[in-house]
C-alpha cells in the first residue's frame, strides 16, 4: 500500500496563523494564553499523527480479516 499525503496548503496555513496570532499577542492587541496562540504551530504535527493512527488501525483490521 502506498500512501500520499499532502499537507502543503495546511502547513502554509496554520504557519501563517500562527505568525500573525504571534505579533498580535507581541503587540499587545490580542490576550490570548500562550499555548492559544502557539495552537497552530502545533495543528500538522497533530494532524500528522491522527492520520498515522487511522493508517495503522486500518492496516490492523485489514491483516485481521485476511486471516
Amino acid at each position: 500500500m502506498n500512501v500520499k499525503i499532502d499537507f502543503g496548503g495546511f502547513n502554509l496555513l496554520c504557519m501563517l496563523l500562527g505568525v500573525l496570532f504571534l505579533g498580535l499577542k507581541l503587540a499587545h492587541v490580542i490576550e490570548w494564553s500562550w499555548w492559544l496562540v502557539l495552537l497552530p504551530l502545533y495543528l500538522p504535527f497533530v494532524v500528522f499523527l491522527v492520520a498515522v493512527a487511522a493508517l495503522f488501525i486500518l492496516h490492523l483490521f485489514k491483516d485481521r480479516s485476511n486471516q
